[in-house]
C-alpha cells in the first residue's frame, strides 16, 4: 500500500524529523509513504486539490492562514483525508475535534509517539483501499470509494457511474466494473445497470428505487437471482 501524505510546517527542522520518522516507519513496517512537502496552507491546499493525499501532517501556528482554518477548508470538500496536527499549540485540541483531527503530536515529535499514531491511520487506510475501485477516463485515473456509488449504468455507448459525489464518465466496460466490484454490495439487475444493493429502498417486480430517488429498471431474467440477492443482503427481511 502507498500512503500519499503531505506535511506542511513553516519550520524546515520539524519536517526533517518527520520525514525521518516516516523512513525509519517505512523500513519496520514495510508501508510505503509518497511525501511531500510544503511550508504554508496556501501551497497545502493547492496541493491537495491538484492531487489529494490519504495523510497530512499539518502545524497550526503558520504565516498567513493557521492550520487550523486550512483544516477547516479541506473538511468542507474532503472528509476522507486523515488529518494529523503537529504542533506546540496543545490548546487547540478542543477544536480539532471541529476538523475530524486524528490526533494531535507534540513538538518535537518522537518517534515512538509518531509509530503509535501512524498505527490506527494505517489500518483505517486498509480498511478504506478494500472499499475503493481505480477507474480509467479521458483525464487519467479517479479513485472512487464503492459505497459511494448508487449505480452504474451504459449509456449512449458509454458507462456512467453515479456517486454521492457527481457522475464520472470512464473508458472502462461494464462487465470489468461488475467484476472490481465482485464481493461488494453490487447486482447486475439489468444488462444496462449495475447497482449498490446498499441504496436499494423499494424493490418491485419489474424495477428498484435507490435512496438517491432513481427508478432503476429490472430484467425479467433476473428478477428471481436479484430478489435471492437482496434477501441475503437484507438479512431474510423478504417475505
Amino acid at each position: 500500500m502507498m500512503i500519499r501524505s503531505i506535511i506542511c510546517d513553516d519550520e524546515l527542522s520539524a519536517c526533517g524529523v518527520l520525514k525521518e520518522h516516516i523512513e525509519r516507519y517505512e523500513e519496520e513496517k514495510g508501508v510505503r509513504f509518497d511525501v511531500y512537502v510544503c511550508h504554508d496552507s496556501a501551497e497545502l491546499l493547492a496541493r491537495l486539490d491538484e492531487q489529494g493525499a490519504d495523510l497530512l501532517f499539518l502545524d497550526i501556528e503558520m504565516p498567513g492562514m493557521n492550520g487550523m482554518e486550512a483544516a477547516r477548508r479541506i473538511r468542507r470538500t474532503n472528509k476522507d483525508v486523515s488529518i494529523i496536527f503537529v504542533t506546540n499549540l496543545i490548546q487547540y485540541a478542543l477544536q480539532g475535534y471541529e476538523v475530524q483531527a486524528y490526533r494531535f503530536l507534540q513538538k518535537p515529535v518522537l518517534y515512538p509517539q509518531f509509530s503509535a499514531a501512524l498505527e490506527g491511520i494505517v489500518a483505517r487506510l486498509s480498511r478504506m483501499a478494500a472499499d475503493e475501485i481505480v477507474v480509467k477516463n479521458k483525464e487519467g485515473y479517479v479513485r472512487i470509494r464503492a459505497h459511494r456509488i448508487d449505480y452504474i449504468e451504459t449509456w449512449q455507448g458509454h458507462v456512467r457511474i453515479h456517486t454521492k459525489d457527481g457522475e464520472i464518465e470512464c473508458c472502462q466496460s461494464m462487465a470489468s466494473l461488475e467484476k472490481a466490484l465482485s464481493g461488494s454490495a453490487f447486482f447486475r439487475c439489468h444488462t444496462a445497470y449495475l447497482i449498490n444493493m446498499e441504496q436499494v429502498e423499494r424493490l418491485m417486480a419489474n424495477e428498484l428505487t435507490l435512496s438517491c430517488g432513481e427508478c432503476i429498471p429490472v430484467s425479467k431474467h433476473r428478477r428471481k437471482q436479484l430478489a435471492r440477492a437482496m434477501t441475503e443482503y437484507w438479512g431474510g427481511m423478504l417475505l
